[in-house]
């Protein structure tokens, strides 16, 4: 074989080889295609899972600073977990997002409604604008269309100011009213949902009402105290919020007591029904009758 035939072959060996790591490296992008695409997928879908986590982790913990505060109880004393929030708000936060959803919908529907209208007197003025422009205006047509393209942008940015608006007021709404709601379910506990407990304890408590070396159906050789006349407000962490009395003009407690469970060797749920309470307005004046 001759040396030009030998170059030949080699050629087309090496020019085999080129055109199969070609078509490898072609297959090859277009698996990473729909990789790439599903990594982006799970990259928005992380997000949007993490925004609505940090929403509902910020609308349980203001639904729970109005529901302790009714119960003058501060949101730093209580350890709660984000579980906890979500399992707490999320019934009543979803039934505000489906109201705030509908009336957004609403709003937005008519605005695309009256959209035509006020295009239409858009355009009408802006046509008036540029014949008095042409008229009365001795700069080139491409200074106007400048001018044109500048004003579309402004309505544009407005569009878009509504929007971001609509979205902001309709979160600012459902977080108040996550506040509102926490309170008046905070309000119906105190008032009269509430259960009497009697806490059963080895060592004396910082509280009053209770017996000494009650047996209570516990076998023990030391005194046994007993607490009773006390309503429960909240449990978390193994601490009981307890109260006995209650202030009738704020229908609040007037103390709350905090418990801890490591020396109670029993707690007793009672259903006892209180009173109902509600908060006592302006008293009016006394009447006279007639003489």
């Amino acid at each position: 074989m001759s040396d030009l035939s030998q170059i030949q072959v080699k050629f087309a060996e090496n020019q085999d080889v080129l055109t199969d790591q070609v078509e490898s490296s072609e297959t090859r992008s277009e698996l990473n295609v729909p990789s790439q695409k599903v990594k982006d997928t799970v990259t928005i879908l992380g997000g949007l899972v993490s925004l609505f986590a940090a929403f509902l982790l910020v609308a349980g913990r203001l639904f729970f600073a109005g529901y302790l505060g009714a119960m003058n109880i501060p949101l730093e004393l209580v350890n709660l977990s984000v579980w906890e929030y979500a399992e707490k708000v999320w019934r009543h936060l979803l039934l505000y997002v489906i109201i705030v959803a509908i009336g957004g919908g609403i709003i937005i529907a008519l605005v695309i409604l009256v959209h035509p209208f006020v295009r239409w007197i858009t355009d009408k003025v802006v046509n008036k604008f540029s014949s008095w422009w042409k008229r009365g205006s001795k700069k080139p047509p491409e200074e106007w269309l400048r001018l044109k393209q500048n004003f579309n942008q402004v309505l544009h940015v407005v569009r878009l100011i509504f929007v971001v608006s609509l979205v902001a007021f309709g979160t600012l709404h459902v977080v108040i009213a996550m506040h509102n709601e926490g309170s008046k379910y905070g309000h119906m506990l105190v008032a009269g949902n509430n259960i009497q407990v009697e806490l059963i304890s080895d060592i004396p408590l910082a509280l009053e009402n209770f017996d000494v070396s009650r047996s209570s159906g516990i076998s023990s050789t030391s005194p046994i105290f007993v607490y009773t006349g006390y309503r429960l407000l909240f449990y978390n962490a193994e601490r009981y919020y307890v109260f006995d009395d209650i202030d009738v003009a704020t229908c609040k407690p007037k103390q709350v007591y905090i418990v801890s469970g490591e020396h109670l060797v029993q707690v007793n749920l009672m259903s006892v029904p209180r009173p109902a309470c509600s908060p006592i307005t302006q008293p009016s004046l006394p009447t006279q009758e007639a003489p």
